[in-house]
């Protein structure tokens, strides 16, 4: 099994409770969290198997809030480690909160990355999602640091409320010489109970994505982004997983598959083989979903579209056996922001 990335949420607090989270930290009553020991273990199994595949690796510290985990000062000695081997580190934070030697470690380590969240330009759109006061304490943060050793990356979740700041937003941070992200809302979480106001058409996401193609030609950028899923990763030939690791040490194929039955295993008791075989078992009914026929007979995507992403489907309507609520956005991608190449199809990501 290769695994080119783990996304790993080393706790579940947090000191926010965003409207659109889509794992829902901010109601957590207890605390569950990955040692730091467990944390140094896991990612040097995962940088042996990295070795033996030939493949580069990639680390996630999320959370929660990473940076409340109990043992963060360990954790950035861990991180030290393990960059200085190659191993690239990237801690998503919600940039309100300050740990004094990672900001320190992120003016010199060539291998740490930063992706700060932020939802609007001013602290007017920012609240809706994250709650009065918090932006002017999130840019301060950001700004805070004279020198990055990698340009951070600001993250947008585009929703109801901020989708016409985009462009606003893209050019804030760019000309600050900072990468820009930007992702849909997705149905999870927090999100469901908020969903007639955070979500947008099909048609406003294809207005935005065309939007930041035309920024990221114009200052010569290339931001990720959130197309409709046409294809499951997980299903293309030899996949890389790029699994998911809970606060609780569970193990999932990937981030949006969050339910409790698309578990595979857990860092604690780390069985190769097992995880293997679980894995196995899912790939086989995602496989089976992409025989069924959700009214694509006759759709014009019919030559290339996979069914899109079996993960959303269950977030959306409870059942793997179902569409991903996109069928119409992938229409528009097709007729609106041209054919996408087999090599485009491959390198989408889920939403």
């Amino acid at each position: 099994m290769k695994i080119g990335s783990a996304y790993i949420e080393i706790t579940n607090r947090c000191n926010l409770n965003c409207a659109d989270c889509y794992n829902a930290s901010g109601l957590n009553k207890s605390t569950s969290e990955i040692s730091a020991e467990e944390l140094d273990l896991f990612i040097s199994t995962l940088e042996e198997n990295s070795v033996r595949d030939g493949i580069p690796l990639n680390i996630s510290f999320s959370g929660g809030e990473p940076l409340m985990h109990s043992e963060f000062n360990k954790i950035t000695d861990i991180i030290q480690k393990h960059t200085e081997k190659g191993t690239r580190v990237v801690v998503v934070t919600n940039s309100t909160l300050r740990n004094e030697k990672f900001y320190s470690q992120l003016e010199s380590n060539q291998n740490l990355y930063v992706q700060f969240s932020l939802d609007g330009i001013n602290e007017e759109t920012n609240s809706v999602i994250r709650g009065a006061g918090n932006f002017e304490k999130s840019i301060k943060n950001i700004e805070s640091v004279k020198s990055y050793a990698n340009p951070p990356i600001i993250k947008m979740v585009i929703a109801g409320h901020n989708f016409l700041q985009v462009e606003e937003y893209y050019r804030y941070f760019v000309q600050k010489g900072f990468h820009v992200a930007f992702s849909f809302v997705g149905h999870m979480g927090n999100a469901v109970s908020n969903w007639d106001t955070l979500s947008i058409s099909p048609q406003q996401k294809i207005d935005v994505l065309k939007k930041i193609r035309l920024l990221d030609e114009e200052f010569d950028q290339n931001s990720h982004l959130p197309y409709a899923t046409v294809s499951c990763p997980l299903l293309a030939p030899d996949p890389t997983f790029n699994i998911l690791v809970k606060p609780d040490g569970s193990i999932h194929p990937c981030q949006t598959f969050y339910n409790k039955w698309a578990c595979i295993g857990n860092i604690h008791n780390f069985n190769e083989t097992d995880i293997q075989e679980k894995a196995n078992k899912i790939l086989s009914i995602l496989e089976e979903r992409t025989k069924m026929d959700f009214g694509c007979k006759k759709c014009i995507n019919g030559s290339y579209c996979q069914k899109g992403c079996p993960a959303a489907a269950v977030n959306l309507h409870g059942n793997l056996n179902s569409d991903d609520g996109n069928c119409m956005l992938r229409k528009l991608q097709f007729l609106k922001l041209s054919v996408l190449s087999n090599k485009d199809s491959e390198e989408k990501t889920c939403m």
